[in-house]
């Protein structure tokens, strides 16, 4: 896995973001090569999370290039990555897990 996706998911694991899961998606034809995805708390301490992996990872030369913020779940476009911060409802409604897991499965085995 790349330095990046580590230190993205060190800052949400220490930010205290929860249920964070990592798809290596480079294989198939999807938009991006990683999704993150985590849960936050609330939407405060989602955009903590937020301000926190801008900060850090700022000094490794990353960009933002787009973050689209609703109620309960912000996804912030990194050109080859992105990142899902959801609380647990949203999390638990679209199940993108599941999705990034059946789309995965299903492009391996076409």
């Amino acid at each position: 896995m790349d330095k990046t996706i580590d230190k993205i998911k060190m800052i949400l694991d220490d930010k205290k973001a929860t249920d964070i899961a990592v798809f290596d998606l480079s294989k198939q034809s999807y938009i991006v090569d990683t999704v993150v995805l985590c849960t936050s708390l609330n939407d405060k301490h989602a955009h903590s999370l937020i301000d926190s992996l801008k900060t850090d990872l700022k000094v490794d030369g990353e960009e933002f290039l787009r973050i689209d913020d609703g109620d309960g779940w912000i996804a912030i476009d990194m050109g080859d990555k992105l990142v899902h911060i959801m609380t647990d409802q949203f999390r638990q409604r679209y199940d993108m897990d599941q999705f990034l897991k059946d789309f995965g499965k299903k492009e391996t085995n076409e």
